[in-house]
């Protein structure tokens, strides 16, 4: 399908301000029975009553006991005017109209791989120029948390917990709790991460090689799953779901992809990506629908002159793909771009193209997948290299910026 393009002009104008309070209040005392508190306190008992636990009340006596105090914390919407801390992460809530503006330039050749929400509400991570960056207000405001390995590393985060780091053909691996970084020994140059949604020790990871490799501790010892992907294979890219590390996607160097529902147990080639060879550069399973997988690469075509890039999309799982976004026009792919599938909508689609050339800056794409329209915003950032959603407020999407500045500008 041929997608259709509708432009907007962008602002870099932020909304609104502060950060909210997410302390619960403690339960009321009763006459006979001490009131239930919030989570984590529980209510004290009255005269003869027993101590309340965390949702329940002290056990009667003849006067209530006051309820505990202090609230479970859940994720609060940012509305910060400025991110203060750091120049590499911004965020917005009207899909790339607006950003918020950050205290600091990012400069020099700077980039930003990786950004995530962390299971501790109001936690994200972020890893840029070789270094770790700390968020505990829901990323309106950063500290420098560290060295990382690498200059270029991605982050992978669990549902229930276990932060990772990594990055392509590396054998280079790490653990962030808290902000603090604990390097872990790879089993081989890594190519994908899979954090266990219901356990964030154990994990799942896909070698140079094609290998599966298993982990329960949080990556302290592995096993190999399996016999790997045909002898031969070449990857670029490989993509866990994120409801179910059994099931992945791998894009293959000249071959298309590759799927398993098994854990990689068996691997089996995917259909629909082209009559010729095709270089399946980046690869992406819908948080919404994990039967709906977007890949984008390079169609070689069988001809000469036939090459163009193009993005395809898969609704069984990665067995079949069909074409629905091709390189043209005001679209612009390049090899390997940053895509973000909507979390609660499977048929949306961001994606990017930026550049510092000419000072050209970045296009923040939105496809549709019902209507196969497209719209765009402009920024003059240097590239945005990943996006994360927001977890309970999809509108807000946090952005990795880079800096690809060689010379003053």
């Amino acid at each position: 399908m041929r997608a259709y393009l509708s432009i907007f002009c962008v602002a870099f104008l932020a909304t609104a301000t502060g950060c909210g309070d997410d302390t619960g209040p403690g339960g009321e005392g009763g006459a006979i029975q001490g009131g239930g508190g919030s989570a984590p306190a529980g209510g004290t008992g009255g005269v003869g009553g027993g101590t309340g636990g965390a949702d329940q009340g002290g056990g009667g006596g003849d006067v209530g006991g006051e309820g505990g105090s202090g609230g479970g914390e859940s994720w609060i919407v940012p509305t910060c005017t400025t991110i203060e801390g750091t120049g590499a992460v911004t965020y917005t809530t009207d899909k790339g109209a607006t950003m918020a503006p950050t205290s600091e330039p990012i400069t020099g050749v700077t980039y930003t791989y990786g950004l995530v929400p962390t299971s501790t509400p109001n936690e994200l991570l972020a890893t840029s120029g070789g270094r770790l960056l700390h968020s505990t207000d829901a990323g309106c405001s950063w500290t420098d948390a560290g060295e990382v390995p690498l200059i270029t590393m991605r982050l992978t985060a669990g549902a229930s917990g276990g932060v990772y780091g990594w990055y392509e053909s590396e054998p280079v691996l790490v653990r962030v709790d808290g902000g603090v970084v604990q390097t872990l020994e790879s089993p081989g140059g890594v190519m994908g991460l899979g954090v266990d949604p219901t356990d964030g020790d154990h994990l799942r990871m896909v070698d140079g090689f094609g290998v599966m490799h298993e982990s329960f501790d949080g990556g302290l010892l592995w096993d190999k799953i399996g016999d790997g992907m045909p002898e031969g294979t070449g990857l670029y890219a490989v993509a866990f779901d994120p409801g179910d590390i059994d099931h992945v996607v791998a894009g293959l160097i000249g071959d298309g992809a590759l799927f398993t529902f098994d854990g990689g147990l068996a691997w089996t080639a995917s259909e629909g990506l082209g009559e010729g060879a095709v270089n399946a550069f980046a690869v992406s399973v819908s948080p919404a629908n994990p039967l709906v997988v977007w890949l984008e690469g390079y169609d070689l075509g069988t001809e000469v002159g036939q090459e163009i890039r193009r993005v395809w999309r898969s609704d069984d799982g990665g067995a079949t793909f069909a074409g629905v976004i091709e390189d043209g026009g005001d679209v612009h792919l390049t090899n390997g771009l940053p895509m973000a599938p909507h979390p609660t909508d499977e048929d949306i689609l961001f994606f990017e193209f930026g550049t510092y050339f000419q000072g050209y800056g970045t296009d923040l794409f939105e496809y549709d997948h019902q209507t196969g329209e497209i719209a765009v915003t402009h920024s003059d950032h240097d590239d945005i290299l990943v996006m994360s959603f927001h977890p309970t407020d999809p509108a807000v999407l946090y952005l990795g910026l880079t800096s690809q500045e060689i010379s003053a500008k």
